[in-house]
């Protein structure tokens, strides 16, 4: 739904500063139903099920589907081109290859096989074998591969491919989609990890976990509203550079506030200034990618950055997870060897549950799980647990961090006209 979006908006506004205001309300839309998620589900979830919360979306649809009669769209001009479904097929698995091995490290490892990995009931890889991680985000690669060699043939013999080769040879484009990705990644990733930190280091429930993530939402409606002015006064690529360094920022800031003794309004600060870099830059990076290519190419390009935004969203959560456990096995295998309190015994005993697989869980959740062992134990392992646990899930913030630091690198290498309307760009009716 949302590339059409973007296409109309690019096609609708020749000036740059209308355009941006126009991608400031989708991307404001957009951040804040990302940000709020957690406090209108939590809220929902808590006080009556989740199924109510479908049943909400399901209303929400039915308006905008009554609203959307008065969108103005001068519809497909001449002939409908033949739909590249060879192109579709590989562009698709090849994504969910790549990010369904992400999804493996936590569980397996990220180059060798921790335990056997199994589908349908079937060992593929046996312990000590290469990590899936390394397997299918390769045939990820190899299907992508496939993917352009088949576009590129495909556009040689003069057929519609499912997008033009020549937008992945477009400098701006390309190192907007990076961007793109990269902010993504970083906002829902770091939504993740602090999500998980305030449940189970904080025994926070949703509400209260979507109440604390306020301040982020915040930052974005403040950023998009000002998004007007702030486009009259920079230039894209310093609003985009900005974004990345404030975001990064926050992190940071979160990093060295957060922790399991202090009070929790020290992270509101850093909450906010990653929801504020956020905002000001999703709008931005959009405008750059949609105003790299003349108006003709919009369909493709606003595909190709759709997908580059939902592969950051997907990246965000799969790979804060795969770190935040990897981690956790690795600190709780190393405290559990080096405990003084705990037995031979009660040692091997939790090696085989770690083996088995880990998940983040609070002290509460180990306390009742213990119940009926030596308090000493009872002490030891919650103890164990805490530390390994708010290890990890600082490890797992600091690789989103890294990859704003990605993102921002992109940023510095845009041209500095990046966000000004193709030459060839004809103005549309708005």
């Amino acid at each position: 739904m949302v590339p059409p979006i973007y296409i109309l908006i690019t096609v609708s506004f020749k000036d740059k500063v209308q355009r941006n205001k126009g991608f400031a309300v989708v991307s404001a839309a957009g951040g804040l139903g990302a940000a709020s998620g957690p406090l209108i589900g939590g809220l929902i979830t808590t006080t009556l099920t989740w199924r109510v919360s479908y049943a909400l979306e399901v209303l929400v649809v039915l308006v905008i589907l009554y609203l959307g009669r008065r969108i103005y769209d001068v519809g497909v001009e001449g002939e409908k081109p033949e739909f590249d479904f060879l192109g579709a097929v590989l562009s698709a698995l090849g994504l969910i290859a790549i990010i369904f091995g992400v999804l493996q490290a936590g569980t397996y490892g990220c180059l060798e096989c921790r335990q056997d990995f199994s589908l349908f009931g079937t060992v593929l890889l046996e312990k000590g074998d290469l990590s899936p991680v390394v397997v299918f985000v390769g045939l990820g690669l190899l299907l992508l591969g496939l993917f352009y060699w088949h576009i590129v043939r495909r556009e040689s013999r003069g057929k519609a491919p499912l997008v033009s080769a020549k937008l992945f040879k477009n400098k701006v484009s390309n190192l907007g989609l990076i961007t793109q990705n990269s902010q993504w990644l970083l906002m829902i990733g770091t939504t993740f990890v602090v999500s998980v930190y305030l449940q189970m280091s904080r025994g926070y429930n949703a509400i209260e976990t979507g109440l604390v993530l306020t301040p982020s939402t915040a930052g974005i409606l403040i950023a998009s509203f000002r998004m007007g002015k702030i486009t009259q006064r920079f230039t894209q690529r310093q609003i985009i550079r900005a974004g990345f360094a404030i975001d990064i920022a926050g992190l940071l800031l979160i990093l060295l506030l957060a922790s399991s003794t202090t009070s929790i309004l020290l992270i509101a600060p850093g909450l906010f200034l990653v929801g504020f870099g956020a905002g000001i830059m999703l709008t931005a990076s959009v405008n750059v990618v949609q105003s790299s290519v003349p108006a003709r190419d919009q369909g493709d390009i606003s595909g190709v950055s759709r997908s580059a935004s939902n592969l950051g969203s997907s990246f965000g959560t799969a790979i804060a997870g795969a770190v935040l456990i990897s981690a956790l096995m690795s600190g709780l295998s190393t405290s559990v060897a080096d405990s003084t309190v705990l037995d031979a015994g009660r040692k091997d005993e939790l090696t085989a549950v770690m083996q088995r697989g880990v998940n983040a869980v609070s002290d509460a959740q180990v306390e009742e799980a213990l119940e009926g062992q030596p308090q000493d134990v009872v002490d030891e392992v919650v103890s164990i647990n805490a530390h390994a646990r708010d290890r990890a899930l600082g490890l797992a913030l600091l690789t989103v961090t890294l990859f704003g630091l990605i993102g921002l690198g992109a940023a510095m290498l845009m041209p500095a006209k990046a966000g000004e309307a193709a030459p060839e760009d004809e103005p549309g009716q708005p």
